[in-house]
């Protein structure tokens, strides 16, 4: 019996040992706090997110959590430009480096709105899908 209960110590301690390491540095879960990204992810929807560890694979469009200097709470939205980008918001439109994006996924535009960014290095710009 002694050696029954070691084992599945053994077996229960490798366990926990595996998920604090895949979730320190493969994959954690998240969770969905506001309306910011609506209609693609909702309130109370989980997600689990791969971590990045080489920022240059990020494509315009990747959803990504963060977490800003700014705050302590982590954000989920979508990444629009790199850094050295120019983003021009429009009359609903958003254009990266002179090309406008296909955003079907967007809610609730922005029309009456309009900014130039320029992204500086090691930052990046970021929106949600509901932009009201």
């Amino acid at each position: 019996m002694n050696r029954q209960l070691r084992d599945l110590s053994l077996t229960l301690l490798f366990g926990i040992l595996v998920a604090v390491l895949i979730n320190k540095f493969v994959v954690f879960q998240s969770w969905i706090p506001s309306e910011s990204m609506y209609p693609t992810l909702k309130v109370g929807d989980t997600v689990f997110v791969g971590r990045v560890y080489n920022p240059e694979k990020l494509k315009t469009g990747d959803i990504v959590v963060f977490k800003p200097k700014s705050r302590e709470d982590k954000l989920i939205k979508r990444l629009i430009g790199k850094p050295g980008d120019i983003v021009v918001l429009h009359e609903g439109k958003v254009s990266v480096n002179g090309r406008y994006l296909k955003e079907e996924y967007v809610e609730n535009n922005m029309e009456d709105f309009s900014q130039i960014y320029v992204v500086p290095d090691d930052c990046y710009f970021f929106l949600g899908d509901n932009r009201a």
